[in-house]
């Protein structure tokens, strides 16, 4: 029997992406967001969800399309990207499927050379193309580093 993989699909404009289900914690409705001055723009802003305070990441901004205002279907996939928690902002979700494991393929040239460094493969699923993001490169080490002193900070304060 083939090794099967799930993932969440979702969408940015027209494209699909999809992340692997082990490292959602949940969607939820794109609520207020609170800016945090001197981050990077693809940094939306904070929400808090059950009590707990998440950077949300503007994935649109992140993979290069232009920012837009939400729309009614946009969501927050909350992720966990080795040790932050954080939640990524996207156009909308589609659904949860099963691929098999060896459909999953290195992804194009055109793609490499673009947003390749946030791209884990490309798989086929009901003959249209999705691409699998790699939710441990979404942030450089840097930018790692310094959202989890933002957050950490955030946890302290008072206001929070």
């Amino acid at each position: 029997m083939e090794a099967q993989m799930r993932l969440l699909l979702f969408a940015l404009e027209e494209e699909r992406y999809g992340v692997r289900i082990e490292h959602v914690r949940s969607v939820e409705r794109l609520g207020k967001l609170n800016s945090v001055p001197r981050t990077p723009p693809f940094i939306a802003g904070i929400m808090t969800v059950r009590n707990e305070v998440i950077p949300v990441i503007d994935l649109r901004q992140r993979l290069g399309f232009a920012p837009q205002p939400p729309t009614p279907q946009a969501r927050v996939i909350i992720v966990e990207m080795g040790e932050i928690v954080a939640g990524l902002w996207v156009d909308r979700v589609i659904d949860l499927v099963e691929v098999a494991q060896q459909a999953v393929s290195t992804p194009p040239p055109l793609i490499s050379a673009t947003a390749g460094r946030f791209v884990e493969g490309a798989v086929l699923y009901r003959d249209e193309p999705l691409i699998l993001l790699d939710l441990s490169k979404t942030l450089e080490p840097t930018e790692s580093a310094a959202l989890s002193a933002m957050m950490q900070q955030e946890q302290l304060s008072p206001d929070a």
